[in-house]
């Protein structure tokens, strides 16, 4: 179900890339050697990314709960509701990643 695929992006996934993420920004000035970023930018990247990706993830676990199955096209009209929040969650994070870039 969704559920497996939440949690693996929740506990495996976004913790690699917000911790790469991390580290490129606390340590722009030795890798680029010039600092890159201002804090503002990096703090509003932070929020937009993690709010997407808890819009995005989170609603997965109640999918997963609603036993609707992974690899499958279509969906039930019933859960149209949790599946336009992940979309929404997605297009947080990509706009949060276009601000880090």
């Amino acid at each position: 179900t969704y559920y497996v695929i939440a949690h693996f992006h929740f506990v495996l996934s976004i913790g690699a890339i917000i911790a790469l993420f991390t580290l490129v920004s606390s340590f722009q000035e030795n890798f680029f050697g010039k600092h890159l970023r201002e804090n503002s930018i990096i703090i509003l990247w932070s929020i937009l990314f993690f709010i997407g990706v808890v819009l995005t993830f989170l609603p997965m676990h109640f999918l997963g709960f609603n036993v609707m199955p992974r690899r499958i096209p279509d969906y039930p009209d019933a859960l149209n509701g949790w599946n336009m929040i992940c979309s929404i969650g997605s297009t947080m994070t990509l706009f949060g990643l276009f601000i880090f870039k």
